[in-house]
């Protein structure tokens, strides 16, 4: 004779099914961002007074296009509008 297992709390059962859940989510989250930066290294330069990311570009791109060593290097320090300010400290792409 084969017994069936009846559930006799959902509200706990549909807690637990929620919280691994989001640790699962949390976990392949972090994965993601630690892996999205992994292939790339960076050097930091900081910022001095007149400089801009032309300037930048040209002395740290080896080849290729400046505007899209530019893009590149606004994506890695989150830059939306093109300013940086004396004292910057700015992560360059290598």
């Amino acid at each position: 004779m084969k017994r069936r297992y009846v559930l006799k709390n959902k509200g706990r059962f549909y807690i637990f099914v929620m919280m691994v859940t989001i640790i699962l989510s949390s976990i392949s989250l972090l994965n993601f961002s630690q892996s999205a930066d992994a292939g790339q290294s960076y050097t930091t330069v900081v910022v001095e007074r007149g400089d801009t990311l032309w300037d930048l570009a040209k002395q740290y791109n080896d080849k290729g296009d400046l505007r899209q060593y530019i893009k590149k290097i606004e994506e890695a320090n989150h830059i939306n509008d093109s300013m940086i300010y004396e004292g910057d400290v700015l992560k360059m792409p290598m």
